[in-house]
């Protein structure tokens, strides 16, 4: 919260300055003694003070600015943000005040006049039928396959988030699911050996270094030229890790310039859950590429340092035995939880594309330069009055350039909308097509491709914040048939699906479908559920990772909206 307001104070919203209203009723209020008890009725609670001196006098700084003094007991919570002798100090609500003076016992603190708040006129209504227009898609539907359980051993409770990978990580020839430790339950890696057959266990052999993880995200890659699986990991509020392996179970330490955060250190690093691990300058070599995950609202009350959090995206280079070096891009506020690369401008050099929860920005890609380097670019084709939740870059057309699958959230006015739309590159330009939509706040987490139906042609999944685990079987030019089965969506009703992948388990035929899940149960959050009707959609079981095989069962197309 220590945004709020930045010093010197100039308010150009009505709720910056009934903000500092309510901050001055309640210092006021508290700074004096209780009254005694009394019989008599209570009066009505007296209205939030105005912006303006006790006075009526106003005092003139020497840059021009209106201010009246305001003492602030030192009995309550402060924090001083430079050196002695103090000039700007926070206080309670993450405020920062400029300081005139101060004691043991009071800080004195400027006050400054607001400036005067122009209210836009309102726009005139639009249709509801009219927005639900601009949603609209012409993408096929079809119940063209069944699934079941392909992940017998996978653990059916925690909060499994956000990525994972799948790996032959033992060197047996078959695959196993590679996690990050769940959420407020884990410290170390999870990884899952499978036997080809839909059958996993945790691989207790696996010894990693002494080092405290959090939930985030991991891939999998051969760092070091080895040819043994080694694993970079990207950690909520810690930062980035690399092990590299043995092949046998043993991990070890191969971060020399990764910026993570040891247990007991103080020092700012950058927090993401969501990274890809390619060749991002192409000498060979796999690079990290990371995209922060948002501001961490730390402070320490001894030394008065916010930790501003991770924001942007950042590519670590692989020097080679174990060093690392970093590129960062310009400063921006941008963060979330997806990541996609690709050569979006067909100039063979690898670019980024970001999901954004920064409402409305357009700043989604990142364009590699001739230096290495990159650049934010605006993406200005993207839905007005939305958030970007996930992404994913691929050749869907098979004309040399990859493409982008966007996941967003929208709002207009009171509606709310979320979809998926699919933007062709072209020399031109971007192209929009709708995929998907539906109403409410469900947010897409993440895309994956691949062939769940066994045909050769690239097939989509997608998976959201209520569960629902989408999916789009490709028609081999670029567009897709929306499989409506809804086998899928009840196996973690109430949870979070924050990564779906797909990925062949058994060496059959037809990819696998993998996904994880995670939310709060209901005594977790504090609310009995049969006092709160919503929480009868919540997670119960925290989460689970779930894997599905998928099998034809003859269904015809038929047109409609897809989900």
């Amino acid at each position: 919260m220590s945004n709020f307001l930045i010093a010197p104070f100039r308010w150009r919203r009505c709720g910056n300055a009934v903000l500092v209203a309510s901050f001055l009723a309640l210092s006021t209020a508290a700074a004096q003694e209780a009254p005694p008890p009394s019989t008599k009725p209570q009066s009505a609670a007296p209205a939030l003070p105005k912006l303006e001196p006790p006075d009526g006098k106003w005092l003139v700084d020497e840059q021009g600015r209106e201010y009246f003094p305001f003492e602030y007991s030192t009995r309550y919570p402060y924090i001083w943000l430079d050196a002695e002798p103090h000039k700007k100090v926070r206080l309670t609500l993450g405020m920062v005040m400029d300081v005139l003076s101060y004691d043991d016992s009071k800080i004195v603190v400027k006050v400054y006049r607001p400036e005067p708040v122009i209210v836009e006129p309102r726009a005139a209504p639009v249709d509801p039928a009219k927005i639900a227009a601009e949603f609209a898609n012409d993408t096929v539907t079809a119940d063209r396959l069944t699934f079941e359980s392909f992940g017998q051993g996978l653990p059916e409770k925690g909060q499994w988030r956000n990525g994972f990978a799948v790996a032959d990580m033992n060197r047996d020839g078959h695959p196993d699911i590679v996690h990050g430790p769940p959420r407020k339950a884990g410290i170390q890696p999870a990884i899952f050996l499978g036997d080809g057959k839909g059958h996993f266990h945790i691989w207790r052999e696996a010894r990693y270094p002494d080092l405290k993880l959090d939930y985030g995200d991991i891939q999998v890659a051969d760092l070091n030229g080895d040819r043994n699986p080694d694993l970079a990991i990207v950690s909520h509020l810690l930062g980035v890790v690399a092990m590299v392996g043995d092949g046998k179970g043993a991990f070890k330490l191969w971060n020399d310039g990764l910026e993570f955060k040891t247990e007991g250190e103080s020092a700012p690093s950058f927090s993401s859950r969501a990274m890809l691990v390619r060749d991002w300058n192409r000498d060979g070599r796999p690079d990290i590429l990371a995209l922060g995950d948002g501001p961490q609202f730390l402070m320490s009350r001894a030394t008065g340092v916010e930790d501003p959090g991770a924001r942007g995206e950042i590519v670590y280079l692989n020097q080679g035995k174990g060093k690392w070096t970093s590129v960062r891009g310009p400063v921006v506020d941008d963060y979330g939880d997806s990541l996609a690369a690709g050569d979006f401008n067909a100039d063979g050099k690898l670019d980024m594309a970001t999901a954004t929860h920064v409402w409305g920005s357009t700043k989604i890609l990142a364009l590699q330069q001739a230096d290495g380097t990159f650049a934010p670019q605006a993406f200005p084709a993207l839905r007005p009055e939305s958030s970007v939740r996930a992404v994913l870059a691929r050749d869907l057309d098979s004309d040399g350039r990859d493409d982008l699958v966007v996941g967003y959230v929208s709002r207009q006015f009171t509606t709310w909308h979320g979809g998926i739309d699919v933007y062709y590159s072209r020399p031109e330009g971007w192209k929009r097509r709708a995929l998907a939509s539906w109403d409410g706040q469900a947010r897409p987490h993440s895309f994956a491709t691949g062939d769940v139906d066994g045909d050769g042609r690239v097939d989509l999944a997608a998976s959201r914040s209520d569960g629902a685990i989408l999916l789009y079987l490709g028609d081999g030019k670029g567009w897709f048939v929306a499989e409506e089965g809804n086998e899928l969506d009840a196996e973690q009703k109430g949870c979070a699906s924050f990564r779906v992948v797909l990925a062949n388990l058994d060496r059959q035929r037809g990819d696998e479908i993998v996904a994880n899940f995670a939310g709060e149960e209901p005594a977790r959050i504090g609310v009995p559920e049969v006092d709160n009707p919503r929480m009868a959609e919540s997670c119960v079981s925290g989460g689970a990772i779930r894997a599905w095989k998928a099998r034809a069962q003859g269904g015809q197309p038929s047109t409609g909206s897809p989900r």
